[in-house]
């Protein structure tokens, strides 16, 4: 190979891997530029500071190796600046004026900074790559001393901009180092790559009390717990039991998730003492979990409360953190160095600084997110239980962490250790190649990745739960001594009569209560849409390709069993002559967010901007179109068979008369009609 062409091999990496990075600008990092505003000064700065310090060394390296070329050097490694700055104005065209003044800025201090460092090389050479390795240095400490805040700070246009290109510069300083001496160090890194992987267990805690009860009794002192049972056995009405699943999709699947329930709360105050159990996959873990943390277990009403018709907004503030630079600083500053030196010295990764920053979200949630995950729900109370959905690696199986009974669920702490919320929110969001996956050496030795590989809607879950609920009602053999009806959940008697749990399909039919217990099962699904209607059939002649039509095949299944598993759901849950969503007796409500027709981003942030597409198009109550009409009579209910489904109008129409629908779980005035509104003062239908 050429000597200029080796000499230049790390300016061109440098250039063409940052200039490609702005120039395709995936949704992730639009997102984060969208989100500077209309005056993204702080940010140009820190970029025109870093394209210059890193520009400048790798043309002083060029200097001193005699391949230094004044114009095209100088032009090559100021692309990054100038395509940071283009990609900044495409998504916010407000910041052409900062973006022009950054790039021209950053352009001449280059050309001009360049051919005085040419007389200079030497020094200059020592002096630019000590100070970014110094800088480098300095960004691994404060990474493992404020893993989440030093980050946030930073944030994560400039921690990839200033990470990448500091790689650069190193593949440059070892172009400095003689022959043998390389070639020995390069060994070193690749023994260590092949010979001595980093082995990313899971954090560690102090065990919590646990639980020893079987489902049947967790569940019985939960249904027993119920402050307004009472109200719907006087009412003639099945007592509402709702389970919620929240799709993965990282940090866009958790604001939707959380939106849809933290709007259903204020909708309903009521809501969360009737959610049994939430399950969570990948991102979905994180949105049920901050729903959860605001949860307070001493929540429960002892009156049923109608819901009202929402005023002001919700808050939005945990949604809203920032994870991903702190896994992005983690990775360009703590784990490259890990992988490269014997022992993984630096005593951190970029799923640990996922679980921390988890802990950070919002205000007065920490201890929700420290806690043992046995610990995180108790019956008597109004937190719903969480099931975090994982894959476990070696099989392929449904791995699920959860508090809700010593038998549901597949992790179990030893009597030493043990996980806690956070960290079982992030095994369950082992997201592909962006976190590792997980180790649990202390429980039964497994390796864990993202549920999403298992099943990414949740809704199997969801269903198998249902299915055991339903299953305490109806006699099972259980063999051995035991009696024929084992399993059947019973109720402390009354004298001369054996109560029992009844499951009822309708809701709005009158049952007599006696002494047994009667529930209605409720299903709220939070997913995509592709999810729920399937990836739209778009091109009649699809390309062929040997090397990537596995990988696709591979991926696509992934979202095919989401979406058959939200079919089976529909099934299971609507078991009368029904139309899912629109009918309390349903029994299955799902909420769509349009994930590629909305550009929402696929990581671990979320802007402002982001974030309203997905209220607006999922949490919007008022624009059901017959809740419209019903408040105002003038208004015409669009015709259904005119919807286009990957229209996000259409779907902010179903989600919002969603919502209104399972709003009338918690009316038991005068309900006339099977499909009607529980919202106050809004008239039946």
């Amino acid at each position: 190979m050429p000597a200029w062409l080796i000499n230049r091999f790390p300016v061109l990496l440098f250039s063409l891997a940052l200039t490609e990075l702005f120039v395709i600008a995936p949704s992730q990092l639009r997102d984060q530029l969208a989100s500077q505003g209309p005056s993204p000064v702080i940010l140009l700065v820190m970029l025109v500071t870093f394209n210059c310090l890193l520009a400048l060394a790798h043309l002083s390296f060029l200097a001193a190796r005699g391949q230094f070329q004044p114009i095209t050097d100088s032009v090559a490694v100021s692309l990054p600046l100038i395509a940071a700055c283009l990609s900044l104005v495409r998504v916010s065209p407000d910041a052409w004026i900062p973006s022009l003044v950054a790039a021209i800025t950053g352009t001449l201090i280059i050309e001009i900074a360049s051919r005085r460092l040419v007389p200079h090389a030497g020094r200059a050479l020592v002096w630019l790559m000590g100070t970014v390795g110094a800088l480098y240095l300095g960004a691994l400490i404060l990474t493992i001393t404020f893993p989440v805040s030093f980050p946030r700070v930073i944030g994560s246009v400039c921690i990839v901009f200033f990470g990448l290109g500091a790689l650069t510069v190193g593949i440059a300083g070892m172009l400095l180092i003689p022959l043998r001496a390389r070639n020995i160090i390069l060994g070193i890194f690749m023994l260590c790559l092949v010979f001595d992987p980093i082995q990313h267990a899971a954090r560690r805690i102090s065990p919590g009390e646990g639980t020893s009860e079987f489902f049947r009794e967790r569940f019985s002192a939960w249904i027993l717990s119920r402050a307004d049972l009472n109200a719907y056995k006087d009412a003639k009405r099945p007592y509402p039991v709702i389970i919620t699943s929240a799709a993965g999709g990282g940090i866009t699947a958790a604001a939707h998730a959380y939106a849809v329930l933290e709007t259903l709360q204020k909708l309903c105050p009521n809501f969360s003492q009737h959610v049994l159990a939430s399950v969570g996959v990948s991102g979905g873990s994180l949105g049920d979990a901050l729903f959860a943390s605001t949860v307070s277990d001493a929540a429960q009403r002892t009156d049923v409360v109608a819901c009202q018709r929402i005023d002001g907004q919700i808050n939005l503030d945990p949604v809203l953190a920032d994870h991903l630079a702190p896994v992005l600083a983690a990775f360009l500053f703590a784990d490259v160095p890990n992988a490269l030196l014997p022992a993984s010295p630096v005593p951190t990764d970029r799923a640990i600084a996922l679980e921390k920053s988890i802990e950070q979200s919002g205000t007065g949630t920490d201890s929700y997110f420290t806690r043992p995950i046995e610990d995180s729900w108790q019956p008597t109370g109004a937190t719903p239980a969480q099931i975090f959905v994982a894959t476990q690696v070696r099989t392929g199986e449904r791995y699920m962490l959860s508090p809700l009974s010593a038998e549901y669920g597949d992790y179990h702490p030893s009597t030493d250790a043990s996980v806690s919320m956070s960290t079982a929110i992030g095994i369950s969001a082992r997201f592909p190649w962006l976190t590792p996956t997980a180790r649990i050496p202390f429980a039964s030795d497994v390796l864990l990745a993202d549920g999403g590989y298992f099943e990414n809607s949740g809704a199997d879950t969801a269903t198998e739960l249902a299915s055991v609920i339903r299953g305490l009602e109806k006699p099972s053999p259980c063999g051995g001594d035991l009696p024929p009806d084992c399993n059947v959940l019973y109720f402390p008697d009354q004298p001369g009569q054996r109560c029992q749990l009844r499951v009822d399909t309708y809701f709005d039919q009158d049952v007599e209560w006696g002494c047994d217990v009667h529930v209605h099962i409720s299903y709220v699904a939070s997913a995509d849409f592709t999810e729920r209607w399937g990836t739209p059939f778009t091109s009649p002649d699809p390309p062929q390709s040997f090397w990537l039509d596995p990988l696709t095949t591979m991926l696509n299944t992934r979202t095919a069993r989401g979406h058959l598993a939200l079919l089976n759901a529909t099934e299971s849950f609507c078991l009368s002559d029904c139309i899912e969503g629109n009918e309390l007796d349903s029994g299955m409500h799902s909420n769509l967010v349009a994930t590629s027709a909305l550009d929402l981003p696929l990581g671990w942030t979320l802007s402002r901007a982001s974030l309203n597409k997905i209220l607006e198009t999922t949490t919007a109550v008022d624009r059901c179109a017959e809740l419209r009409h019903q408040l105002d009579p003038t208004y015409e209910v669009p015709d259904v068979s005119r919807y286009d489904l990957e229209d996000p109008a259409t779907i902010l129409d179903a989600n919002a008369c969603g919502l209104a629908t399972v709003a009338g779980l918690f009316n038991l005035t005068d309900p006339t009609f099977r499909s009607y509104y529980g919202i106050q003062g809004v008239p039946y239908r």
